[in-house]
């Protein structure tokens, strides 16, 4: 599960993936602080878009999508200022 600050990210996967009608998402997770999307069924140019989709993620709040930065506090996650607790 991945926080609702990174539905735009997420949607412009689905959007990308609708030329590719045998694709599929196998899952979706946030891992060492950022989104990552497995994806089967595409071609190089898509699955280097997720890459860019994924290291996009560091620098959005999980939270609420505002600009943010990756954050440890025992456990890697990326937040704005006004979330960094959270």
């Amino acid at each position: 599960m991945v926080g609702p600050g990174w539905s735009n990210l997420i949607d412009e996967v689905f959007n990308r993936l609708e030329k590719f009608p045998d694709s599929y998402i196998s899952q979706i997770k946030e891992k060492w602080g950022r989104l990552r999307i497995y994806v089967y069924g595409v071609d190089e140019a898509t699955l280097e878009f997720i890459d860019w989709i994924e290291e996009r993620s560091g620098t959005i709040c999980e939270v609420c999508g505002e600009p943010g930065e990756l954050r440890d506090g025992g456990w890697i996650v990326c937040r704005c200022d006004k979330h960094k607790g959270n």
